[in-house]
């Protein structure tokens, strides 16, 4: 049961966690459609963008989340790259290439007129979803584990409650020769549906 409370938060919040990337992920691909316009509108081809590598690095510095940025051609052909993933994704000029696994966000880059000249792509750092899931994981054991410790420690003392006390209680009925101290013990023990109750008044039958 735990382990399936577990499993099942964990799934929720990978999800929830991935869709935090994915929407950050989506911010900095806008941000950076936004640059690439300007350019664009400036007169320049998208190939002619200069030191525009530095750019996709800055931004790969600034943001955890980020795993690499790149902008793609209108034929898939890489034209620029931030240089700390560039040995996974290929050199510039192959054709992009993106695993079934990864987690990215996509935008074109049209010019003024509509004309399709390529994609930005960002791709989202997959570690830190694992990372955030694996502590989540831990959290939930840590807190189960309280719980268990809290719900035996209340079953004991509800077991002392219901039978260790009136047994003590009986005892000192039983042990008692003060016979008004004896009535007075007796009535809470007396009123029990239960052996304690049995004993108590079979004890004062004698």
């Amino acid at each position: 049961s735990g382990s399936f409370i577990q499993y099942t938060a964990s799934g929720e919040y990978r999800a929830r966690y991935q869709k935090l990337l994915l929407d950050e992920g989506q911010l900095v691909a806008r941000e950076l459609s936004l640059k690439v316009k300007r350019l664009l509108d400036l007169g320049l081809y998208l190939e002619e963008f200069h030191r525009f590598d530095h750019q996709l690095d800055r931004i790969v510095d600034a943001n955890d989340k980020i795993h690499h940025v790149l902008i793609a051609g209108n034929h898939g052909e890489i034209l620029y790259q931030a240089r700390q993933q560039a040995h996974a994704f290929g050199a510039i000029g192959s054709q992009l290439e993106l695993a079934g696994g990864e987690l990215f966000v996509e935008l074109p880059i049209v010019n003024s007129v509509g004309n399709y000249l390529g994609r930005i792509v960002v791709l989202i750092n997959q570690e830190l979803i694992d990372v955030e899931v694996s502590y989540l994981g831990q959290k939930i054991q840590h807190y189960s584990l309280i719980g268990l410790v809290v719900a035996v420690s209340l079953l004991v003392w509800l077991l002392w409650y219901q039978f260790g006390r009136p047994t003590t209680r009986l005892l000192e009925h039983i042990q008692s020769t003060d016979l008004e101290q004896r009535n007075h013990r007796s009535q809470k023990l007396l009123s029990r549906r239960d052996e304690i109750g049995e004993v108590t008044r079979a004890f004062d039958a004698l």
